[in-house]
């Protein structure tokens, strides 16, 4: 069992596609988990101090905005100065793609209040063919809005990401045919990601 504190020495031994073998020796250190003195929720800061302390004369400041913010009042959020906003188109779910609840709603008062517009889809991809389909989807989606900012690739699954039984050159892949297309259409194409 090694969930116990300690070092245990394990073997790793790997085969690729096409019979090349790695063994590797190591060892394994479990620690005790370290107590955090800090809560779970980050600290807010106000709009106003991100602008103070980031604002410079080139760069802009924005936002990235979902169903989770529920309904927003761009008038006010440019008033507070906000100069661009990234809006969410949809997400796949159980394996369809669809549409973010309030992305007509945002992507229509944005552009009423004259702020420069990206947009991005939450993706679980892990083939090219279901990055084509996110892709194409995306396109139809905003073919009626101007869109003066990137359509993004948002992948963000990490926890996951082993279920997906793709290697990181895979899902590389994966979202380089995403952009490929939306740039193909005359978009400028962005990867929303963690490290």
């Amino acid at each position: 069992n090694k969930n116990e504190v300690g070092a245990y020495p394990l073997i790793f031994n790997a085969i690729d596609s096409s019979g090349n073998k790695t063994i590797k020796k190591f060892n394994l250190k479990v620690y005790e988990p370290k107590k955090s003195n800090t809560t779970s929720k980050q600290a807010q800061i106000e709009l106003n101090e991100i602008i103070k302390r980031y604002k410079m004369h080139n760069n802009k400041i924005g936002i990235d905005v979902s169903k989770w913010q529920e309904d927003i009042d761009f008038e006010l959020v440019k008033k507070a100065g906000v100069e661009f906003v990234m809006i969410r188109v949809g997400t796949t779910k159980k394996g369809e793609v669809v549409l973010d609840p309030k992305f007509k709603q945002n992507i229509e008062n944005a552009t009423k209040s004259g702020l420069d517009i990206g947009v991005y889809f939450y993706s679980y991809a892990n083939t090219k063919k279901q990055a084509r389909k996110e892709a194409n989807w995306v396109l139809k989606q905003i073919e009626d809005y101007k869109i003066t900012l990137p359509v993004v690739f948002d992948w963000e699954d990490w926890s996951d990401f082993n279920s997906y039984n793709i290697s990181f050159f895979q899902l590389t892949r994966v979202a380089e045919e995403f952009l490929k297309i939306v740039e193909k259409n005359g978009y400028t194409g962005m990867l929303y990601s963690s490290k």
